[in-house]
């Protein structure tokens, strides 16, 4: 395997998120139900955003202690791979919420 490579984890991982955004798409549920697809989505971009944290709290530790929790790299990948994450979990309850809306299955205030 090779040394470790900042630019292929960061592209694995968000190629990870968008083939489950892409799952979530091609196997859309009935009407008025969320989908096993879409569920698993949910859950595999909240889990993954959990990162957010971990990564600011390493920041306040390591400012504060003067001791590293994570290595820069490690860090760079934790903020990237979490923020993505989060934007694709707000991005698909937005849009597939949306589409129950459209169905007629969700009612709208």
């Amino acid at each position: 395997m090779g040394p470790p490579n900042l630019s292929r984890a960061i592209a694995l991982s968000l190629g990870a998120q968008a083939t489950v955004l892409t799952a979530g798409y091609v196997a859309a549920p009935k009407s008025g139900k969320v989908g096993f697809f879409r569920a698993a989505a949910f859950v595999f971009y909240f889990v993954q955003s959990l990162g957010i944290p971990v990564a600011l709290f390493a920041l306040l530790y390591s400012r504060f202690v003067q001791v590293e929790l994570l290595e820069s790299t490690q860090l760079i990948w934790t903020l990237v791979n979490s923020v993505s994450a989060l934007f694709l979990l707000l991005f698909s309850a937005k849009v597939w919420n949306l589409s129950l809306a459209r169905s007629g299955s969700v009612t709208t205030r």
